[in-house]
């Protein structure tokens, strides 16, 4: 069976198990992970239509955003106000999930990496070198201010001049920094950036990205592949921020807390249907601190426990929970916020 076969299996088998209409529901989970035709107009119609309000197609959303930002990087004009109004837009409807496949996530994040990144890069230096050039303006505008003081203070300080240069060239730069319109040039670039297409991308991506980390549940069929997921995710968030689409250490350091959190919770949903082998992995990862996920901080560790300490306990917990299924003992179910059937977090790709 093919990829997208499996796709197809596995999201009508979901959709089927919550409706006693079988027709119906096969037909709409077929929409919901059907990739566009195509991205011309009357196929995006169509598509906003017909999938993007039905009920329930929250946690399918991102595959489709991955072909729209795609398709935004092949745009001459308007791109990064194309791809911040698509990600705002899907950011809208995601929030109806109460679960992402942790999967489509670490595809949607590539995506960024590979079709946005680059754009938003560019953008960058193309928004600092049009600050810098409309400060060259605003200076350009106060030539003769500073033509009229370098006169006076030669006319002025001519005998300072002649006697200690020094002094009469620090005097001179005290005045022309004082004439500078300082807080003119401040303002521009502030107001330059708050308005700024490639700040807007950011912050949107950086809001969609936690949203969707905060809605991760993995399914207990790709147990083999859960925690090597997480470490994925955890290295490309990274790339993100290398890439300067996160921010900075702060931002990234909270999405990494929020997936680690997740992941934790999902351990206390699924952990007795992991195997031990994986346990072990697990435990060896976290010794060794072999991923950024359990060795990146900022320095709060001096009043928080670390991720590692967080992730080492949940393991522990969840494995002896998973040894005592193995050995044929009763495990009690935990309780959760979230009244979530295992049938419901199977995992679409």
């Amino acid at each position: 069976m093919n990829k997208f076969s499996s796709i197809l299996y596995r999201a009508s088998l979901l959709m089927l198990l919550q409706s006693v209409n079988i027709p119906a529901a096969y037909e709409e989970s077929i929409a919901f992970v059907r990739p566009l035709a195509s991205m011309e107009r009357d196929d995006i119609a169509q598509y906003f239509a017909r999938v993007f309000n039905r009920e329930g197609y929250g946690p399918f959303s991102l595959n489709h955003l991955r072909q729209f930002l795609q398709f935004g990087n092949t745009l001459s004009h308007n791109q990064l106000k194309f791809t911040a109004s698509m990600i705002d837009l899907f950011l809208a409807r995601l929030k109806e999930a109460l679960y992402i496949n942790p999967f489509v996530m670490h595809d949607f994040i590539k995506t960024v990496i590979e079709h946005v990144a680059p754009s938003l890069t560019a953008a960058c230096q193309m928004q600092v070198s049009s600050i810098a050039d409309g400060m060259r303006e605003q200076l350009g505008g106060h030539a003769a201010a500073l033509k009229q003081r370098l006169t006076y203070e030669l006319k002025n300080g001519f005998y300072v001049l002649k006697f200690d240069p020094e002094l009469f060239l620090t005097r001179l730069t005290d005045a022309i920094i004082r004439d500078l319109p300082v807080e003119d040039l401040a303002h521009y670039a502030v107001d330059a950036m708050l308005h700024s297409e490639a700040l807007h991308v950011r912050s949107s991506l950086v809001r969609i990205i936690e949203a969707g980390l905060d809605r991760l549940v993995w399914s207990p069929a790709e147990e083999g592949f859960a925690w090597q997921n997480v470490k994925d995710i955890a290295n490309h968030l990274f790339m993100l921020y290398r890439c300067n689409v996160i921010p900075d250490e702060q931002t990234l350091n909270q999405l990494y807390w929020t997936l680690t959190y997740r992941f934790i919770y999902c351990l206390g949903l699924i952990g007795e249907h992991i195997s031990l082998t994986t346990y072990e992995i697990m435990k060896q990862d976290i010794l060794e601190g072999s991923n950024i996920l359990l060795t990146f901080s900022i320095g709060e560790q001096d009043v928080m426990r670390p991720r590692s300490r967080w992730l080492a306990d949940a393991v522990l917990a969840a494995s002896v929970r998973s040894q005592m299924t193995a050995d044929g003992a009763w495990v009690a179910p935990l309780k959760s916020e979230y009244q979530c059937d295992a049938d419901d977090v199977v995992a679409v790709r």
